[in-house]
């Protein structure tokens, strides 16, 4: 078949179409793999803010059973809104994590390590140890 080519100079123009054609799958192949990178930093920077909600929302809560206490309501009815309050917020972070990966089209939901709370602090710890590092 080389011969063929050669013989009726169509041998470069195969070899430019096939060169084209192996350029356009790679530049496709490093296109995803840039992508799929600026995904995950991404999703890292949006846990980080989910992070700093929850730090927020438990300095809150301190001031907030601080200040019950102080007002001299008694100890077992903040003991109740802080178990209410323990509670909503377990919810939150449930339903969070659900709608951030659910939201997150679905060729890239591969990218996301983690399914729960606690698996997203655990990367976002790990991360934060090798930014740190570097």
């Amino acid at each position: 078949m080389i011969e063929f080519l050669q013989q009726n100079g169509l041998y470069e123009i195969f070899l430019i179409a096939s060169t084209i054609i192996i350029y356009r799958f790679a530049a496709r192949f490093f296109e995803y793999v840039h992508l799929a990178h600026i995904t995950e930093v991404l999703h890292i920077h949006a846990v980080m803010l989910l992070g700093t909600v929850v730090e927020d929302i438990a300095f809150i809560k301190e001031l907030k059973y601080k200040s019950l206490e102080e007002q001299g309501m008694p100890k077992a009815q903040i003991w109740k809104i802080k178990k209410v309050d323990e509670e909503m917020l377990s919810n939150w972070k449930t339903t969070v994590i659900r709608k951030f990966v659910n939201a997150c089209p679905m060729p890239f939901r591969t990218i996301i390590r983690f399914r729960t709370w606690d698996e997203a602090m655990q990367i976002l710890t790990e991360h934060l140890k090798r930014e740190k590092g570097a």
